[in-house]
């Protein structure tokens, strides 16, 4: 059973390093409500603090919780990037319905990807994450591994100085808009282990 996530609040914002090698931008804690990407103002954007911290040349870290509402194909839960051609993002479902992480430099015809084996649950809190140290991406659902691919050469860092970095929306004008609540989005400068990610989800963090 998922826990549900302990902070709830509207506002993102970057809070600087928590620990040595590891620096966080976060939706901070103890609010009221998780993130709408689809109410209100439309289009989250991340903290530019925080996601200049995945520059590091072969380690990085993203992780959330996300509470789907509508399962609709392609809807980002975030992407981070410069347009089409240059961006990094996480899919809550791609075109067979499964969460997508994927990286690219040259459009989606040069995407490094690793796509998960099952559909995310609508209506339930699910805690995702993504890690990179050297060529080995690990996609976790629920603290738990769920998928892996070990020739991720391409790193954050290739992105350069990126432009267009949100919550809920795409670099792709004609994908949806994430219908779901996210909290809890974190960047680190470096990949988490297998026991720190377990260790998110367990605490609810």
């Amino acid at each position: 059973m998922s826990k549900v996530p302990v902070s709830r609040r509207t506002v993102l914002k970057a809070s600087g390093a928590v620990a040595t090698g590891m620096a966080v931008g976060a939706i901070p804690a103890h609010g009221v409500q998780a993130v709408r990407p689809d109410t209100g103002v439309s289009v989250y954007p991340f903290p530019l603090a925080a996601v200049s911290l995945l520059a590091g040349p072969f380690q990085a870290n993203t992780a959330c919780w996300v509470r789907i509402d509508t399962a609709t194909n392609w809807a980002r839960v975030f992407d981070f990037g410069s347009g089409t051609g240059v961006n990094m993002f996480l899919a809550a479902r791609n075109g067979a319905g499964l969460p997508r992480f994927a990286i690219t430099t040259t459009g989606a015809g040069g995407e490094q990807r690793i796509d998960g084996p099952t559909t995310l649950p609508v209506g339930a809190w699910t805690h995702l994450a993504v890690t990179q140290a050297g060529n080995l991406g690990v996609l976790y659902v629920n603290g738990a591994e769920v998928a892996r691919n070990s020739s991720l050469t391409l790193r954050p860092s290739a992105l350069g100085a990126t432009t267009v970095n949100r919550i809920g929306r795409s670099q792709y004008a004609g994908d949806p808009t994430l219908d779901a609540a996210v909290d809890s989005a974190r960047i680190h400068a470096r990949a988490l282990t297998a026991a720190e990610v377990a260790n998110l989800h367990t605490t609810g963090l």
